[in-house]
């Protein structure tokens, strides 16, 4: 299956679980299709880029002298250090680990 048969499909699927069956003209479905196609896309490039954010600032954080000096002082106290975990290419789910240790270090900062 190509890439627009598959979209094609998950659009199908999408509507066909999200929205009250309408009688729509044919260039009527084209432009809903298209507009919905569109704002998946969008979706899509925000979640990218806040990722990219982050592993752009977990990079900054993680190579910080700072950060060393803390770490080595929270050893010292017999206190577990919870710093940033940084994203690595070849492991898969890096990502996700990440992503939970910065919202869990956000919500502490709050």
């Amino acid at each position: 299956m190509d890439a627009e048969a598959n979209d094609e499909a998950e659009l199908n699927d999408i509507v066909e679980a999200n929205v009250a069956p309408v009688e729509l003209a044919a260039d009527q479905q084209i432009f809903a299709r298209r507009t919905l196609t569109k704002v998946c896309r969008c979706r899509f490039y925000y979640i990218a880029g806040l990722l990219t954010q982050c592993d752009l600032l977990t990079k900054r954080i993680f190579h910080s002298p700072v950060l060393r000096e803390l770490t080595n002082l929270c050893w010292k106290h017999n206190i577990k250090p919870l710093g940033v975990v940084r994203a690595v290419a070849t492991r898969l789910n890096s990502v996700a680990i990440t992503s939970k240790r910065s919202l869990y270090l956000r919500k502490e900062q709050s």
